[in-house]
């Protein structure tokens, strides 16, 4: 430290706070010059107490009013085991040249260094309209460190970047006045490096993977057409292709970003040679951006999944038969004889609808079902983060430490990206595991679910796509549902004593899912019976007529399930040579790429 004439005052520690204004604690104040540790502290000050607090600190000065010039000095030992002192530059950002403050541009060649700083100047100053004090006092102190680009764990000689707030007393304004104005005062350790390699690094990986996403979102908009029954390239096909390449490339950035924010925040945490370094606040900007536009196609990419779910059909096909039911014999006398003819009536009962109902119901519920729970994985990410105090991992220092540890130690929305996101997939990760390897084991909603179409006679196939979907054979083995309990306890007796046929589609098999890729022939046939549905025509007889358009409605939906249960059933029992169908192993190929490699548009197929 020097007064205004040059005089060599004395030296100070600077990990005692001496160029700190906002007040601290000791733990914070002692953890401050860690190397590797970032560290940010802001607060609103009056003008009073900062003259109060830098003039307690002063050791060396008479008044308050006096000047000290500081120099900051790092220590170090070298490579002959001396200790040795390197001359810290400063930056102040106050310097003007040519009318322009050149210590604020971006291009440091006009950058003007120097080695002295004042933490608090309080002059007095001649203006037009008298005599007044000019008190100027730091706003903004950031110490900066940049690390060598050869990754040797060297760094640049640091610099002091400062400014001061200028406060004037002028004319019949008291200076008391002017000490109750307040100021923002900033302090900052940052450690940087030049992100220029980082940045072409990610640029690479995001044009190598995105260019490859094209051939994938092609092949997938190839494989949509196929089983949409398309013959040609048209403007669906071109959307499919849109929306498949924004979930592509939505998972892409995610993936990429997420991998490069975990590896750099635990890679810096577990480093002995300084190598690796967060970015700074203003380089996260392109982080910021990819993460932006991968949420936002994340988005178009649901919206495009809940239209696919809610453009899905399913019907639930109805093995069950009609049954005859024989009634009490009518004795009718004749007149000219004492015969008595007796007259059998009988009357056909149609299968129960309430089967069907209750397997459907069971089927929206299953749509629900979740390997993992939402709720829980953010309540347990909750938990972990704020109450066990995980969530220090994101502040940026060497080492994991967590519990008590000052706000003072900063963190970086990259930092804090990346342990939300390592949190949140492990916790999702165990979910998965335990609820696959143990809950299962017990309760399988899947295998329930086959059971109960099995014991109500009830298949499922759902169509995802016009010509592929899925099968759930739920053929009854006994013929038939709708009986009683004794009955159906009995049926269940043979199942267990292996007395009946297996459940599967195929004889001797248990298997009864498969995945559907059924020939064209079966799409028009399936519009031409579901057609009257979305025909104008039936509203318009509804006019007509003057009946009860509800009423109407369920009368004409329910002959066509009738004959669509019946159309289904034909496929199924290979009664329709022209929607035919052949049981087949699955690829590998086909898994992998997500598409058929078999012409299916004569005959179909149910993979296993």
């Amino acid at each position: 430290m020097y007064y205004l004439n040059g005089t060599f005052v004395g030296i100070d520690e600077v990990n005692q706070g001496v160029i700190q204004l906002c007040p601290t604690d000791k733990t914070a104040k002692d953890g401050t010059y860690l190397f590797g540790r970032e560290y940010k502290q802001e607060c609103i000050l009056r003008l009073s107490d900062v003259i109060e607090s830098i003039s307690m600190r002063r050791k060396y000065t008479l008044g308050e009013q006096e000047t000290i010039f500081h120099e900051l000095y790092l220590r170090y030992i070298d490579n002959n085991n001396q200790q040795m002192m390197y001359p810290i530059p400063v930056i102040n950002e106050n310097i003007k040249e040519s009318n322009q403050y050149v210590n604020r541009l971006e291009n440091d060649n006009r950058w003007r260094l120097t080695r002295r700083f004042f933490l608090m100047d309080n002059q007095p100053e001649a203006t037009i309209n008298g005599k007044g004090v000019l008190t100027r006092v730091p706003s903004r102190v950031i110490f900066h460190i940049q690390i060598q680009p050869s990754r040797d764990g060297k760094i640049l000689p640091p610099y002091l970047r400062l400014r001061h707030a200028e406060f004037h007393a002028i004319g019949n304004e008291t200076l008391i006045n002017v000490n109750e104005k307040t100021l923002t005062s900033t302090f900052q350790i940052q450690y940087a490096i030049d992100s220029r390699r980082h940045d072409k690094t990610i640029e690479i990986l995001m044009a190598v993977f995105c260019s490859t996403s094209i051939l994938w979102g092609a092949l997938r908009a190839y494989a949509w057409g196929r089983r949409a029954g398309k013959q040609i390239i048209d403007s669906s096909t071109i959307i499919k292709l849109v929306l498949y390449m924004a979930e592509i490339i939505s998972n892409i950035f995610l993936l990429v970003i997420g991998c490069m924010a975990a590896w750099i925040t635990f890679a810096y945490k577990l480093q002995h040679h300084y190598m690796y370094v967060l970015l700074t606040e203003d380089q996260e900007s392109s982080f910021i951006v990819y993460v932006c536009i991968a949420l936002g196609l994340r988005l178009i990419a649901l919206l495009h999944l809940y239209a696919t779910l809610i453009l899905t059909e399913t019907f639930f096909i109805d093995w069950e038969r009609p049954r005859t039911l024989e009634t009490e014999q009518l004795h009718l006398p004749q007149p000219s004889s004492d015969v008595i003819l007796a007259v059998e009536n009988k009357s056909v009962k149609p299968p129960v609808i309430w089967r069907t109902y209750f397997v459907a119901n069971e089927w929206n519920e299953l749509q629900n079902y979740r390997k993992t729970s939402v709720s829980c994985q953010l309540i347990l990410i909750l938990l972990i983060l704020e109450y066990l105090n995980f969530k220090d991992f994101a502040i940026v220092q060497p080492g994991f430490a967590r519990g008590n540890q000052p706000k003072e130690f900063a963190e970086t929305r990259l930092s804090r990206f990346a342990v939300n996101l390592t949190f949140y997939l492990i916790i999702g990760l165990i979910q998965w595991i335990f609820h696959v390897l143990i809950i299962e084991k017990f309760i399988d909603p899947f295998r329930n679910f086959m059971d109960l179409c099995s014991v109500a006679n009830i298949s499922v196939m759902s169509l995802t796509h016009p010509l592929r979907g899925y099968y759930i054979h739920g053929r009854s083995v006994h013929g038939l549902a709708d009986t009683g309990m004794q009955e159906m306890n009995e049926f269940l007796k043979r199942e267990r004593d292996n007395l009946c046929a297996l459940r599967g589609l195929e004889s001797n098999s248990e298997l009864q899912t498969f995945v559907m890729n059924l020939p064209t022939q079966f799409r028009e046939r399936y519009e031409q019976i579901t057609g009257p549905l979305r025909s104008p025509a039936q509203v318009v007889n509804v006019r007509l007529t003057g009946g009860d358009r509800h009423t109407s409605k369920i009368e004409s939906t329910s002959k066509v399930y009738e004959e669509l249960n019946e159309f289904l059933k034909d496929i199924v029992d290979h009664a329709i040579p022209e929607v035919d169908y052949v049981i087949t192993e699955p690829k590998l190929v086909e898994e992998i790429l997500g598409l058929e490699l078999n012409d299916t548009s004569k005959v179909g197929n149910f993979t296993r």
